[in-house]
């Protein structure tokens, strides 16, 4: 063993936030720093952390979503791949849509101009 303490934290854009949790999540990172340990994320969790910042910019919780962009902006990310080729395949590409339904600019003139 390396005595290296692996810590994990999945997260998905489901999850409600608020000041206490995400000091939760602050301590958590904080401890790990300390120890020296290695925080494992998954990129599609490290994903919705990003979006959900966003997503809380956009619905005026702008105190919180800075409190999670510090938290993003402040932590050294690494991507690790195993079988990239497979990952990276167009079938496992998440779209994240973050507001409300918009109609495409020029829609039915893209339409028509198809048709």
């Amino acid at each position: 063993t390396l005595g290296i303490k692996l810590y994990t934290m999945p997260f998905c854009r489901d999850v409600e936030l608020d000041r206490e949790r995400i000091e939760i999540m602050k301590q958590m990172f904080d401890q790990c720093k300390l120890e020296g340990g290695i925080f494992i994320v998954s990129p599609e969790h490290r994903l919705s952390l990003e979006n959900k910042q966003k997503e809380l910019y956009m619905t005026g919780k702008k105190l919180l979503s800075q409190d999670i962009g510090d938290l993003v902006k402040n932590t050294a990310w690494r991507d690790i791949l195993d079988e990239s080729d497979e990952l990276l395949h167009h079938r496992y590409q998440l779209i994240y849509a973050v507001g409300g339904a918009l109609p495409l600019p020029g829609g039915p003139h893209r339409w028509r101009a198809a048709q």
